[in-house]
């Protein structure tokens, strides 16, 4: 489709374009090549994730790796005020929170309801990530 000249940012009815369906599947090459050719990193589907949200949520470091050097928003909230880091917290394992944070995420960030990571990974009984966090200089 993209050798055909189809829009790479095309969105469906959510909001959802080739690169989410891409990061949905984990197809990194397939990230690679949309990005190439100027898939927007930091679009929004209806709830304000970013491609960069989905990757941190499945845990893929390698197509977060791409995003992020590619110009993704690290700090980028979706509607409910969740940062990447905010999303590895609660769904991610453990290399997702290291990457974000050496990466720059704001430990202190806080979503809508004023919830900050370490709040976050503790309301989902992290131990492991609220223990990564205190390393890093969270704040409880």
């Amino acid at each position: 489709l993209i050798e055909a000249g189809a829009d790479v940012n095309f969105t469906d009815v959510n909001d959802q374009n080739m690169l989410a369906r891409a990061i949905r599947e984990s197809k990194t090459d397939a990230v690679a090549a949309l990005i190439a050719k100027g898939a927007n990193v930091t679009s929004a589907d209806r709830f304000g994730a970013t491609p960069l949200h989905r990757a941190a949520r499945l845990g893929n470091v390698q197509i977060a790796t791409e995003l992020v050097d590619k110009g993704a928003d690290i700090e980028m909230g979706d509607k409910g005020g969740h940062t990447a880091l905010h999303i590895a917290c609660i769904y991610a394992p453990l290399d997702m929170v290291h990457f974000l944070i050496e990466r720059s995420a704001d430990l202190e960030s806080l979503s809508e309801k004023k919830k900050s990571p370490i709040m976050l990974a503790g309301e989902h009984k992290r131990e492991d990530v609220v223990q990564i966090l205190l390393e890093y200089g969270a704040g409880v």
